[in-house]
């Protein structure tokens, strides 16, 4: 008798004849337990417990665990892969298929549902969803760090271990600080998510975040191992492909800060780009130089973008995030080191493995988190209360609200979700009095409201063409040039010209008629 139990259970055997039957044996190869499994045994006044009795987990496992916590394994499934960046995306992908063999779990497949896979956890944020199939995209849980938030501020000198432990309490996620950073002098620090403030302290430190299991991070100044391994033309390289811009380069910047701070970096490929200035730096916040530095080094962009992805034949020894490795490609004369930027698996099929090699750094604004951000021309300056970009799963927010109190304030909002698309614009006096204009569009229609609508040029309308809800009274009308109109107060219909209404077919007109000369002929 073999039997096979998936996911967290409890059995129970009585080897009592049934029927007459033969007693049941069990050895220790006929009962495979796949996952966390407890089994009991009973003959007659025997109970033995045995547990995690020759535990079998499969290749490419995936646990599913919706919002009520109900857990099941998933199978039958493909397309399978997990892209990883470094401090960047972190993310699974697959599509479900239901089948008889995984009904028992498919319904846990839904938005915020937890996908476990490898001992990591992911959230499915994106779900699409036809008769047989679902397809999803979940992000790394620890992007659920962007619905924690720091409402106060930090302004004193703080080393790497004291910024991330007040940034992490609460949040259920422990840290280690591999390398040694400098301390850093902030200035009215806080007042952000999460996750925006991980990336914020990033930026500051120069420092990359190592997401490992257990909700665990890991900061380091550099991931990654240096063990000489390469990547080589005819031996373990598919396909090739390189990619070089140099559109945002620049070799010097200047930042001002708080107190008359004035700080210019150079970078030493100055000597080989030659002078090229990009945007200052304005953070009233900053008062250090040494954080100023900091903040221009990492924002300057003195080399050019080199990304080269590679499709592998096979990894051989697993490759990870951040890892240098040599790459020798000689129908493209390339030869040299590069640190591994991003990296795609497919478990299913791992030959459309691949590895992305560069030099492009992630910034904090590369990434989409709760960020609000002034814009102007020619400078980059960061403020709040200003233009907001907030990104959520089903979601899309862009603001931007004008300060002006002399004169009241303006306000426009774009919303963009799955099924419709919603924009505002609204104006307050100092009176306190908003005026506001909105348009709702939707698959099936879309909804104007303002108070006054122009629409020029040709418009065409349906079969229809509706005055007022169908439920208000009064009257209702139907305006042309200067004082032409049709009009109707629900109990006739009045037609009122300064010149004269021609009717160019035949009229039947069903009751009286006033205030009508006819002419024939």
């Amino acid at each position: 008798m073999v039997i096979q139990l998936t996911g967290t259970s409890n059995l129970a055997i009585n080897p009592e004849p049934i029927f007459s039957a033969p007693t049941p044996t069990i050895t220790s190869t006929s009962l495979e337990l796949i996952g966390t499994s407890n089994l009991v045994l009973e003959s007659h006044n025997i109970t033995q417990v045995v547990k995690e009795v020759m535990v079998m987990y499969e290749d490419n496992l995936l646990i599913i665990r919706d919002l009520s916590g109900n857990t099941e394994g998933l199978t039958d499934y493909k397309d399978l892969s997990i892209n990883t960046e470094v401090n960047g995306d972190y993310s699974i992908s697959f599509t479900s298929i239901l089948t008889e063999t995984n009904k028992h779990s498919y319904h846990l497949i839904a938005e915020e549902s937890i996908v476990e896979y490898e001992g990591h956890e992911y959230r499915i944020k994106q779900l699409n969803t036809s008769l047989h199939h679902k397809t999803i995209k979940a992000p790394h849980v620890f992007f659920d760090l962007i619905d924690s938030r720091k409402y106060e501020f930090i302004s004193e000198v703080k080393s790497a271990e004291e910024i991330f432990t007040w940034l992490l309490e609460g949040t259920g996620w422990t840290f280690q600080v591999i390398d040694t950073f400098p301390d850093v002098d902030l200035a009215e620090f806080g007042d952000d998510n999460v996750l925006s403030l991980i990336w914020q302290v990033c930026s500051l430190l120069e420092c990359e975040v190592e997401i490992n299991t257990g909700r665990h991070l890991k900061i380091y100044a550099e991931m990654g191992s240096d063990n000489d391994y390469q990547f080589r033309y005819k031996h373990n390289i598919k396909t090739l492909s390189k990619q070089v811009d140099t559109s945002n380069l620049a070799t010097v910047i200047k930042g001002f800060g708080g107190d008359g701070l004035e700080v210019t970096y150079e970078s030493p490929n100055k000597a080989i780009f030659g002078e090229r200035h990009t945007d200052p730096i304005k953070d009233e916040k900053i008062i250090n130089v040494d954080t100023m530095n900091l903040r221009l080094k990492n924002e300057l962009k003195d080399t050019p973008d080199v990304s080269i992805e590679i499709s592998e034949v096979d990894f051989g020894e697993i490759k990870e995030i951040g890892d240098k490795v040599w790459l020798i490609y000689e129908p493209l004369n390339i030869e040299f080191q590069a640190r591994i930027i991003a990296r795609k698996k497919f478990p299913q099929n791992k030959a459309k493995n691949s590895v992305t090699l560069g030099t492009r750094k992630k910034k904090m604004l590369d990434l989409l988190t709760d960020t609000k951000v002034e814009i102007k021309e020619n400078q980059k300056e960061t403020r709040s209360s200003v233009a907001s970009l907030q990104v959520e799963a089903d979601n899309i927010t862009l603001s931007v609200k004008s300060l002006d109190d002399r004169v009241g304030t303006a306000e426009s909002e774009l919303i963009v979700q799955a099924d419709q698309i919603s924009s505002k614009v609204s104006s307050t006096d100092y009176n306190g009095d908003t005026i506001a204009s909105l348009i709702n569009q939707t698959a099936t229609s879309v909804l104007i409201q303002a108070n006054n609508i122009d629409l020029n040029g040709i418009t065409t309308v349906a079969e229809s063409l509706s005055l007022g809800s169908p439920t208000s009274t009064g009257r209702k009308t139907l305006k042309f040039k200067d004082d032409t109109y049709i009009e109707t107060n629900g109990d006739g219909l009045a037609f009122d010209s300064m010149g004269i209404i021609t009717f160019r077919t035949p009229v039947h007109f069903n009751g009286s008629v006033t205030g009508v000369t006819a002419r024939f002929g």
